[in-house]
């Protein structure tokens, strides 16, 4: 049985978001990061990707850019968001306690910038970009 209701198609945006956070893992992945899940959804908000590396528990914020007159991907983690993030892994912690993860926590980000077409520009993984923030 079909739900009833809208079905939009995705915007470019989040195609955009969408295709920057498979670069993310990618990248993530090749440098040793195992991801454990990704669009991990709460009350609260969602996080990007989780995973673990170096005996870490990681929760990856993917944030893109393409239009430069906005700012820096970096630039669009407010303190409100980096707030969020630190509950929402701590949500994740307690959530999933039974499943031995890693001691320590840490919240990384990774910019993505693409072109006006499109094209990958630039792609940084900023480890510990977060500081605990209670």
């Amino acid at each position: 049985m079909q739900k009833k209701g809208r079905h939009t198609a995705p915007t470019t945006r989040s195609r955009r978001g969408l295709h920057a956070q498979s670069l993310a893992r990618r990248q993530l992945e090749s440098e040793g990061f195992h991801t454990l899940e990704e669009n991990v959804r709460y009350r609260a908000g969602e996080l990007d990707i989780v995973g673990v590396i170096d005996e870490t528990l990681v929760a990856v914020e993917v944030r893109s850019r393409s239009t430069p007159n906005v700012g820096t991907p970096e630039e669009s983690v407010t303190p409100t968001k980096a707030n969020r993030l630190a509950r929402l892994i701590e949500t994740y912690r307690q959530h999933h306690e039974a499943e031995n993860l890693p001691e320590h926590t840490r919240i990384d980000i990774v910019a993505v910038v693409f072109d006006r077409r499109g094209r990958l520009m630039r792609l940084t993984w900023h480890k510990n970009a977060i500081q605990d923030t209670r």
